[in-house]
């Protein structure tokens, strides 16, 4: 399975709904960046629960080079769009059990 890198927002809403695992059927591991996992766990919610308790399949990185931050930066704009379709996506789902 490839590899994916994750912002926060499918995390959040994704652990709010009960359905985090679905990152882990769909790529069998993420990355997240530093920031990602601090922006989830610095609120002791459902994700911030999730985030911590040995989730082996997620795996924090640094970001090392301005490019990849750059990239990362970008992709920050589109994830709110991401999020909306994903939770569209699960409702369907839902509706269909």
């Amino acid at each position: 399975m490839r590899k994916v890198i994750v912002n926060s927002t499918p995390l959040i809403v994704l652990s709010g709904i009960g359905y985090l695992d679905i990152l882990q059927k769909l790529y069998g591991e993420i990355l997240i960046p530093t920031a990602v996992y601090q922006e989830v766990t610095k609120v002791k919610d459902s994700a911030c629960i999730q985030m911590m308790n040995g989730n082996e399949w997620i795996h924090v990185m640094q970001i090392q080079n301005d490019i990849e931050k750059k990239m990362y930066k970008a992709s920050e704009d589109l994830d709110f769009e991401t999020a909306a379709k994903m939770r569209d996506l699960i409702f369907e789902l839902k509706a269909k059990k």
